[in-house]
């Protein structure tokens, strides 16, 4: 005889209910008791342990009372978040954030929110999570960076004023090549800069040769090494992140355009949901070397950068 975990009348069914039931009385107290009878008319606790560990996860510090988001939240919340597998704990930790976020103060973005959710697995909820902290760049100076930041970060009249400066300036270290300067200016938490085309020649007039001796400057981004084509596709398509690339911008006989994701307005509220901030530390120890590419360290200290103080915004290529 075939044991059914899920059937209504199952034992396994009918424990879910209690632990859930219980769970959400340790949320939200004896205001819940009505709800809870509800619920377990309406929901199939597919897996219940993975709503024990939401639950308990989501507990608010002592001395606040959390309130009942409406039921049209609710409902989907439980049914959906019962799917989840118990050991996943990447998503599983994500769901109690939103639960918790839910009861401070319930808005709209709570129902795109558990729309999000649904559609993600660890994967990409890891590759969110790398796209913020493990960035390239180099801020000036210790402090946080805030990923809010990310959206439009990289215009094509940054990029002019930064050729600018990279032709125009002879006191330039050039041993880092112009690809990597261009990282460390401007990957910051939400962007990735996938490739940086940099060449010489007339403008209109093919073939451009290369501007410099960079070999790295067409290769994907480390992230793009690591996670599938499909992780950042499912981003795309839930409006996480957008791709972008700049029409070739041009200084004297040089030419540069760079290719790149970078968070939107709601990944950058989906990312602070998962977090708690919108705020990122700087990373300790990345740094480039010509034989090994981009590396990430625990610890280390940053070279400083003659190209991080260029102003990026003001002045637009002709």
């Amino acid at each position: 005889m075939t044991h059914d975990p899920v059937g209504n009348d199952s034992d396994a069914a009918k424990e879910g209910v209690i632990a859930v039931k219980q769970g959400l009385s340790t949320v939200f107290g004896p205001a819940a008791k009505e709800f809870a009878e509800y619920l377990a008319d309406k929901v199939r606790f597919h897996r219940y342990r993975s709503l024990e560990k939401i639950l308990g996860k989501a507990v608010g510090p002592s001395g606040r009372t959390p309130k009942l988001p409406p039921l049209k939240f609710l409902v989907p919340f439980f049914e959906q978040a019962s799917l989840e597998e118990e050991e996943d704990d990447v998503i599983i930790d994500i769901w109690a954030k939103l639960l918790a976020d839910a009861t401070n103060e319930f808005s709209s973005r709570h129902m795109i929110f558990l729309r999000l959710v649904r559609e993600i697995t660890s994967k990409e909820a890891q590759l969110l999570n790398a796209l913020c902290y493990r960035y390239r760049g180099q801020p000036e100076g210790p402090g946080v960076w805030s990923t809010a930041e990310a959206p439009g970060a990289i215009t094509e009249s940054a990029i002019y004023n930064f050729l600018m400066a990279w032709v125009d300036n002879p006191s330039i270290d050039r041993k880092p090549p112009f690809a990597v300067r261009l990282i460390e200016k401007f990957e910051i938490p939400g962007v990735l800069i996938r490739s940086v085309s940099f060449y010489k020649g007339t403008r209109g007039a093919w073939p451009y040769e290369h501007a410099d001796d960079d070999e790295t400057s067409d290769r994907l981004s480390p992230l793009e090494h690591e996670y599938p084509n499909i992780s950042f596709d499912i981003l795309r398509g839930l409006n996480l992140i957008q791709q972008g690339v700049t029409d070739e911008v041009w200084y004297k006989d040089y030419m540069a355009s760079v290719s790149y994701y970078e968070l939107t307005p709601l990944g950058v509220e989906f990312f602070t949901l998962c977090n708690g901030s919108d705020r990122v530390k700087p990373p300790q120890g990345n740094f480039w070397s010509p034989k090994t590419g981009w590396q990430w360290q625990s610890s280390g200290t940053r070279q400083s950068s003659d190209l991080r103080t260029i102003r990026t915004s003001n002045r637009r290529p002709p």
